[in-house]
C-alpha cells in the first residue's frame, strides 16, 4: 500500500472543510449597539484570567501530540481498509483505491484546545468495510497497539462508537459507511448528496463533523461564542451535569444552546474583524497542522 503522508492528509482536511458561509436571518434585535464600557472589558479580561487558571489551555508541544495520534490512527485505519479489502478476495488495486479518511468533531475540532479534553473522531470508509468488519477487526488491531488502553467497544450504542485511551488522550471512534469505491482525503462531508441510502448509525455518526462545520461557518463573532462555551462547560461539570452518556447535555447539545445566543448581534466586540477572521484560521489550521489558540 502507499505509504501515509501526514503533511497530504492535514491539508486535505482543511480543503474538505471549505464551503461558502450560509446566509442568515436575524431573529431578535440586539439589546444594545454601544460599544463595551471600560468596566465590561476589564470584566472581560477578569473571566478570561479566571478560565485560563481554572481550565489551562494546552500548550503547542501538547497540541502537537494530539495532531500525531491522530496521523498515527489515520495511517493505522487506512491499513486496516486495505487489508479488509484483500480479506475479501478483492484486487490490489481496488484495495490501493478504497481510502478511508478520519475526521475531528466537537469541541476538539472548534479549538477549545483544554487540557485533558477527549477527541470525537469518526472513520469514514467505502462500501467494501462494514460496521461488523469495524468492531471485530479493527477493535483487535487497537486492542494490540501498545499505546491503546482502557478499550471499550459499544457496538449496540445509538451511536455504535469505540472509546479507548492513546497515551494520555481519550478517543472516541466512530464509524461511518458510504455507498462508493473509494474514500479520498478531499472528500466532502458538507455535502448532502453523500447522505442518501445511509444508514442510521452512519447518518448519527456523519453528524459530529457536519453540525461541527455548520457551526463554525454560522456563528458570528466566534472567538466569544468558543469561551462561552468553555464557561458554560465548567460550570456544567462542577456541578455533574455535563455527560452525554449519563443521561445530561453533552458538549454538542451546549453548542446548539449557545448557536442561539451566539447569532445574535453581540454588542461587546473586543477584537476586530481581522482578528475575528485569524482567529477563524486559527481553528481550520489544526486540520492543517498548526495548533489553534
Amino acid at each position: 500500500m502507499k505509504g501515509f503522508n501526514q503533511k497530504n492528509f492535514l491539508g486535505a482536511r482543511l480543503a474538505s472543510f471549505a464551503m461558502p458561509p450560509p446566509q442568515l436571518r436575524q431573529s431578535m434585535s440586539a439589546i444594545s449597539t454601544e460599544p463595551p464600557t471600560a468596566l465590561q472589558l476589564a470584566c472581560t479580561d477578569k473571566l478570561n484570567a479566571y478560565m485560563e487558571k481554572a481550565v489551562p489551555q494546552e500548550t503547542v508541544e501538547q497540541q502537537q501530540t494530539r495532531i500525531a495520534i491522530l496521523a498515527d490512527l489515520t495511517a493505522t485505519f487506512k491499513e486496516w481498509v486495505y487489508s479488509v479489502c484483500l480479506a475479501k478476495g478483492l484486487p490490489e488495486s481496488v484495495a490501493d483505491a478504497a481510502g478511508g479518511a478520519l475526521f475531528t468533531s466537537g469541541s476538539y475540532r472548534l479549538g477549545l484546545n483544554e487540557v485533558g479534553m477527549d477527541i470525537d473522531t469518526v472513520c469514514v470508509a467505502p462500501r467494501m468495510v462494514t460496521r461488523q468488519d469495524f468492531f471485530e477487526t479493527l477493535k483487535l488491531i487497537l486492542e494490540d497497539h501498545e499505546s491503546v488502553e482502557n478499550l471499550v467497544a459499544i457496538a449496540g450504542a445509538a451511536v455504535p462508537i469505540i472509546t479507548f485511551d492513546y497515551g494520555d488522550v481519550n478517543i472516541d471512534l466512530m464509524f461511518a459507511q458510504l455507498p462508493l469505491d473509494s474514500v479520498p482525503d478531499s472528500i466532502d462531508l458538507n455535502n448532502d448528496a453523500l447522505l442518501n441510502g445511509l444508514d442510521t448509525g452512519t447518518q448519527r455518526s456523519l453528524n459530529g463533523p457536519r453540525v461541527t462545520n455548520l457551526i463554525e461557518h454560522l456563528v458570528p463573532n466566534f472567538g466569544a461564542f468558543r469561551q462561552l462555551l468553555r464557561c458554560i462547560r465548567l460550570w456544567a461539570k462542577r456541578r455533574g451535569i455535563y455527560s452525554n452518556k449519563m443521561g445530561y447535555l453533552g458538549g454538542r447539545i451546549h453548542m446548539y444552546v449557545y448557536i442561539y445566543i451566539g447569532s445574535q448581534p453581540l454588542t461587546y466586540k473586543r477584537h476586530s474583524e481581522e482578528s475575528q477572521r485569524a482567529g477563524r484560521r486559527g481553528i481550520y489550521s489544526r486540520q492543517d497542522g498548526i495548533p489553534g489558540r
